[in-house]
């Protein structure tokens, strides 16, 4: 609704560029410069990003008694805070405006797609060195969404998406490879239906936790699965990001049948 409103209103790339820096800054000063209330101030009386004791779950804290009390309704994910909570939208405001402005670069035509795709891979750059910097200072965390996390994140997103405009929209190696028709094809069903994407996967990871383990010897169908997975070698980073890819083309099921009958959910 903020990024909307702010693009109805403001559509010189420059402006949102700058009221970005302002939000992420704004952020920052929030988290490391003001005291909690009750709790004193942060990097003295407690440390720098206390899980339970900073602005953002402070501000969850007392949101959610609000809505106890008046809405007999409200339980905070984490018992003492949300994740992404209240406060945190601010900078998630931010990763929303970098999307726009993304497009809009896509909608100029008097810029060439060439140009467009160095822009993207030069600007991810500097944003992945600015994030990576200031992460010294305010560390990368997406449970709060940090200033560092947003700027780092953004970048990384704007390298991939240089890449796949000068794979696909310039070079169209699609045309000239099956292997690519494919992966174009895999990137395209998700991004059509991004929004079921994103809720199913959600609704699917808490079932696979809720539902109990058909072997018995695990705490979850979820840790079943991941048991399964990785085949009875230790539990690594690589296990992990191989249960993420079957998990991937789970999800990636229902979204083929929907792009078949080419029923797409937007907003």
């Amino acid at each position: 609704m903020a990024v909307a409103t702010l693009y109805l209103f403001i559509r010189k790339a420059r402006i949102l560029i700058c009221i970005s820096v302002v939000v992420l800054l704004a952020y920052w000063a929030i988290l490391y410069a003001l005291p909690v209330p009750g709790s004193g101030w942060p990097g003295y009386n407690f440390a720098f990003l206390d899980p339970q004791l900073n602005m953002v779950a402070w501000i969850d804290q007392h949101f959610a008694a609000w809505c106890q009390k008046w809405l007999h309704s409200g339980i905070l994910y984490n018992k003492t805070s949300d994740p992404e909570g209240l406060l945190s939208t601010l900078p998630a405001i931010v990763t929303t405006l970098t999307g726009v402005l993304a497009g809009q670069l896509f909608k100029n035509r008097d810029i060439r797609p060439s140009v467009r795709a160095t822009l993207f891979m030069a600007s991810g750059i500097t944003c992945l060195v600015l994030g990576k910097l200031w992460a010294f200072y305010f560390p990368l965390n997406k449970s709060l969404w940090t200033s560092s996390f947003t700027v780092f994140t953004t970048g990384a997103a704007l390298c991939c998406l240089s890449i796949c405009d000068t794979i696909f929209d310039i070079l169209q190696v699609q045309k000239r490879s099956y292997f690519f028709r494919f992966v174009l094809a895999f990137f395209q069903i998700f991004g059509m239906n991004a929004i079921f994407a994103f809720l199913f996967s959600g609704f699917l990871a808490k079932t696979f936790l809720l539902l109990p383990s058909p072997m018995g010897n695990h705490a979850s169908f979820q840790g079943w699965m991941y048991h399964t997975v990785r085949g009875g070698y230790p539990s690594t980073h690589i296990t992990s990001f191989l249960f993420s890819v079957v998990f991937l083309f789970i999800v990636f099921v229902p979204l083929y049948g929907l792009y078949r009958k080419q029923i797409f959910l937007k907003l």
